[in-house]
C-alpha cells in the first residue's frame, strides 16, 4: 500500500475516533466542514483577550485530546517508510513540533489587523472541539 494512502487512512481513523467519542456528525448544517482558515470572530474584543481565550481553549480542549491520543498519532501519522515499505518513526515530522505549530496557528494566528487568520480548531464559533479536530485530521491527511 502506498505511503500516502496509509497516512490518509491513519488520519481518517483519528477523525472517526474523534467523531465516535463525541457521537456527532462532522458536517455543518449547510454541509460544509469548516476546513478553511477562520478570521477573528469578534473584532470588538481586544487582541490580547482573544489570544487569552484561544489559549485557554487550546490548552483545555485541543491539546488535552491530542495528548490522550499521542501514541496513536505517533504510530500512524508521524511515520516514514523504507524502500521495503517498513514503517519507522519520522525524523522530519514529529508530534512535538506538530503541537508547537498547531498551538501557534490556533492561538496567535498569522497576519494582523483585519487580515489575521487562525487555524480552526473549534475556537471561533460554537461548533466546538469535534469540528476542530476533524479540521486537524483533514490537514494531516494532506501532509
Amino acid at each position: 500500500m502506498a505511503t500516502g494512502i496509509r497516512r490518509r487512512l491513519a488520519v481518517t481513523f483519528i477523525a472517526i475516533t474523534c467523531l465516535h467519542e463525541y457521537n456527532v456528525n462532522a458536517a455543518n448544517s449547510d454541509g460544509s466542514h469548516g476546513l478553511s482558515p477562520r478570521r477573528l470572530s469578534n473584532n470588538n474584543l481586544p487582541r490580547n483577550l482573544v489570544s487569552t481565550i484561544y489559549e485557554e481553549y487550546y490548552n483545555n480542549q485541543v491539546e488535552q485530546w491530542l495528548k490522550e491520543k499521542q501514541t496513536e498519532i505517533e504510530n500512524t501519522v508521524f511515520i516514514s517508510y523504507d524502500s521495503q515499505g517498513n514503517a519507522y518513526p519520522s525524523t522530519s515530522y514529529t508530534y512535538d513540533d506538530f503541537l508547537k505549530t498547531l498551538h501557534s496557528m490556533t492561538v496567535n494566528g498569522v497576519g494582523g489587523g483585519d487580515d489575521q487568520i487562525f487555524f480552526y480548531t473549534g475556537q471561533t464559533d460554537n461548533k466546538g472541539l469535534v469540528h476542530g479536530l476533524v479540521n486537524v485530521a483533514a490537514f494531516l491527511a494532506h501532509a
